[in-house]
């Protein structure tokens, strides 16, 4: 599971960036998936921080 202390955007990246997952030891797919069940609820906040910069929703207007 992971934890707050997991959450980085470097640390989504890596996992976005993946292109061999194995989901169990039988099976492998080119597409990576996750999981909220994978992430503890301490993760919650540090997600939203980072997620506009992530997905591209960030205003640089200013």
């Amino acid at each position: 599971m992971f934890v707050r202390k997991h959450v980085s955007e470097g640390f989504l990246m890596k996992i976005r960036n993946m292109t061999d997952c194995g989901f169990t030891h039988r099976t492998r797919s080119t597409i990576c998936f996750l999981f909220a069940r994978k992430f503890h609820p301490s993760t919650l906040e540090p997600l939203l921080r980072i997620a506009p910069s992530l997905l591209g929703f960030t205003d640089n207007s200013n």
